[in-house]
């Protein structure tokens, strides 16, 4: 009996040590195509990481993510590895990692870093074929057979070596002349590079978010934060699918509660996270109440972008995540008169690549309807 109560004690502590939970992110779907959660750039020991590949799949799945890619350096190695780990394969990190992605439902991407006598940042290299065959001392040589493989190019951390003036170097240009950048990272595990968004909109590189990962993730972000990653709003979970999303630039960057990327799709995403729940006219003081639903797990910052005649609406609203919001309005006779009026919000934490602001509207009727209510699906009647 005694050994019964000792083996299922030590049972539940070893079941309970190896639980997992996985921290849903919600962000909706937009027209047309899936929105998935992606981190393109982390390190295992296979290069300078400190972790088995196998572990980035897991903290991908904990933290909700869809899709990741393991990166590792080619050409930089822990002076220790050989002595531990055969890292001649560059397609090793993929294989380690991909039964355990299969099974956890995480789509992996083969890919891998290149730094080997580059001008300022690295370059990864996307849904490579076989990464072996880029082991070129000539980095140009690399990218080349890394392009006719297929494979996304994209221009890692552009601050790296150079100071707050980022600079787009002959270099570069000559890369990308050649075809051999089509993409570019505007955030890195804390770095924003705000010049890079403009380079991205000038020359029409898709962007990405990454958390560049060498340590464990909890190291650096903890319960309460989350990983900078990138959007890929694609037609499939596929890494076909994701990699036409990535090559027609259909992505956001997202990081710090922030989201950067063409004004089409923030528009999108904003429209398909949050709904009005009207409610109808409370004619004795002139007030109407306004629910915001936030099906999203951005927090929404909105500041009013237009004024409406006859009209006291907030001047600032906050739309926390996965939340309802009350907001009060108060129209005045003639308005309150009216069917409907609208309302334009400027939301301060989309970000348009190409400088615009992603500027909303509400339309709000005197008769309110409660059809996406939680609580209530009838026709409120108006209230006297």
């Amino acid at each position: 009996m005694k050994k019964v109560i000792v083996f299922t004690f030590f049972f539940t502590i070893v079941s309970t040590a190896f639980t997992q939970v996985r921290k849903e992110i919600n962000i909706p779907n937009i027209p047309g195509y899936l929105t998935l959660k992606c981190d393109f750039h982390m390190h295992t020991i296979f290069s300078d990481g400190e972790v088995w590949p196998t572990i980035r799949v897991q903290e991908a799945w904990r933290d909700g993510l869809d899709v990741i890619s393991i990166t590792d350096h080619l050409n930089y190695k822990w002076s220790f590895l050989k002595e531990y780990v055969n890292s001649e394969d560059g397609n090793a990190p993929y294989k380690t990692a991909k039964l355990t992605a299969d099974r956890l439902g995480i789509t992996l991407i083969n890919g891998c870093e290149i730094n080997r006598g580059m001008p300022p940042g690295h370059f990864n290299v996307l849904f490579a074929k076989d990464i072996n065959q880029l082991k070129d001392s000539n980095f140009f040589n690399a990218l080349s057979v890394a392009k006719a493989q297929g494979a996304f190019i994209q221009w890692n951390h552009p601050g790296y070596g150079q100071d707050e003036h980022l600079e787009w170097f002959e270099v570069h240009e000559r890369l990308y002349k050649q075809g051999l950048i089509q993409g570019v990272e505007v955030y890195n595990q804390k770095m924003f590079f705000p010049t890079a968004v403009q380079w991205a909109n000038d020359k029409k590189l898709t962007i990405t978010s990454s958390s560049d990962m060498h340590q464990l993730i909890d190291m650096t972000y903890d319960k309460d934060t989350h990983r900078p990653f990138t959007l890929v709003f694609a037609k499939e979970n596929t890494v076909e699918s994701i990699r036409e999303a990535m090559f027609a630039g259909r992505t956001a960057a997202c990081f710090e509660n922030q989201l950067v990327g063409h004004s089409e799709y923030l528009t999108q995403l904003f429209n398909a996270s949050v709904s009005v729940i009207d409610l109808p006219m409370i004619i004795e003081n002139k007030a109407k109440y306004i629910e915001f639903k936030n099906s999203s797990a951005i927090d929404y910052e909105l500041e009013l972008y237009q004024k409406v005649k006859g009209v006291g609406l907030p001047n600032k609203i906050k739309l926390n995540a996965n939340s309802l919001t009350l907001e009060t309005i108060k129209p005045n006779n003639t308005v309150a008169n009216q069917e409907s009026f609208k309302a334009k919000y400027k939301v301060v934490n989309l970000k348009s690549i190409s400088g615009e602001d992603i500027i909303v509207e509400f339309t709000f009727n005197k008769l309110g309807t409660v059809e996406n209510h939680p609580y209530k699906k009838e026709k409120y009647p108006e209230v006297k």
